[in-house]
């Protein structure tokens, strides 16, 4: 507090300068030090700062990967798997399942369960014929307007749904990496 360096700022004692004083004189000695900084800390910052992971976003399974001296590795999940299924649940209450856990609710809750959702992104209701969706959850088609997935009572885009298998995989390699990941490659 100002009183604190009023007191530290104090010449004799009982002899009070001015807060303003003290803390012009604090401020004075905050500048004339040399700011110290761990080398070890800066690099290694740096050297994640320009990792870039790559995400494989597959219409059946997904995976992310980082170069490491050179050579592509493949990142586990928690669970020691490298593939990721692209596959999400929507329960009707909670947060969406991602991957493996999704994939097991596919055969108990198939309407609620998303897959294959790569191959609707980008079309619009009229790009769809009848016979082209062989899937077991609601699409709805408006013509003009993009594919949505009905899930759980609520809509989707499928745009929405990769990401959600996106994000499932950046929680992944910053989990295995032990940093941040704020760099990809999505293909």
């Amino acid at each position: 507090s100002v009183q604190g360096l009023a007191l530290r700022g104090t010449s004799r004692k009982g002899d009070l300068k001015s807060p303003q004083t003290a803390v012009a004189n604090r401020r004075s000695l905050v500048a004339a030090r040399p700011l110290q900084v761990d080398a070890s800390i800066v690099a290694a910052r740096l050297s994640y700062m320009n990792e870039i992971v790559g995400i494989d976003l597959g219409t059946t399974n997904s995976l992310i990967g980082v170069m490491d001296a050179g050579f592509p590795i493949l990142i586990a999940d928690k669970n020691g798997a490298r593939l990721t299924p692209s596959v999400v649940h929507f329960p009707t209450d909670g947060l969406p399942l991602v991957g493996e856990p999704a994939s097991r609710m596919r055969a108990l809750k198939p309407a609620q369960t998303i897959y294959s959702i790569k191959r609707f992104m980008g079309l619009r209701g009229d790009d769809l014929r009848e016979s082209d969706p062989n899937v077991s959850y609601e699409l709805e088609r408006k013509p003009g307007k993009p594919v949505r997935v009905i899930a759980a009572g609520k809509e989707h885009s499928p745009e929405e749904i990769s990401a959600l298998i996106l994000g499932k995989l950046k929680a992944d390699a910053e989990f295995s990496l032990g940093h941040p990941v704020s760099r990809a490659v999505i293909t």
